[in-house]
């Protein structure tokens, strides 16, 4: 199987439910803390956000997931108060103020998860929950689920073992056509130079 063939079988056919509110959250009661941070982690923002106010408000959502709602929320909302929001984006303020409110006062039962968000200290206020500025978190998610355009799937790992192929020689192939290309572009770049380099040295040749 070519990763192409893999990928358009894993987009057809790997797909656990779509992201409505209703069938999702029942989706979200029976899974864990792993699995809410791998979908939040690429999250179609302009779906259903009530689904991440719901994460955020669990109290066995974890304080890597939290730290990462708050940082996304954080250029959007961060000094505005409810009432200065329109009721379309209700949710997503919720989300933002619920992180922020449980950051400042530490309220997790769950610390173990690594937020798959990059931030500076230069992003970071001094009103901001201040264990943003140490917490680092101990290990990456360990979940079978992803989200991918509003619908949640199988990860792509673990699809490939549902359908029993061996995912590591499929990276491999998709790694090695890469290193190819990479080959094949740079032995055009050097073939470039050179004749470059002869044109220089014909034109100098001429000149002199």
């Amino acid at each position: 199987m070519t990763p192409r063939e893999f990928y358009n079988r894993w987009y057809n056919e790997a797909r656990i439910i779509h992201t409505d509110e209703a069938h999702l959250l029942k989706w979200l009661e029976q899974q864990f803390p792993d699995d809410w941070h791998a979908i939040i982690s690429n999250w179609n923002y302009d779906s259903n956000n009530a689904a991440l106010k719901w994460i955020a408000s669990h109290q066995e959502c974890d304080i890597g997931t939290a730290i990462q709602l708050f940082m996304i929320g954080k250029d959007s909302w961060d000094g505005y108060k409810g009432k200065d929001i329109e009721a379309y984006y209700h949710n997503d303020f919720d989300t933002y103020e619920i992180a922020r409110k449980r950051l400042m006062n530490e309220d997790f039962i769950n610390r173990e998860l690594i937020p798959n968000i990059r931030y500076s200290s230069e992003q970071i206020r001094p009103t901001d929950p201040s264990i943003i500025k140490t917490y680092k978190g101990l290990r990456a998610e360990n979940s079978d689920f992803k989200s991918q355009d509003g619908t949640i799937y199988l990860s792509e790992r673990a699809f490939a073992k549902k359908i029993g192929v061996d995912f590591s020689i499929l990276q491999n192939s998709v790694t090695d056509k890469s290193s190819a290309s990479q080959e094949k572009l740079y032995s055009k770049f050097q073939v470039i130079i050179s004749i470059i380099t002869l044109l220089t040295i014909f034109l100098a040749l001429i000149f002199l």
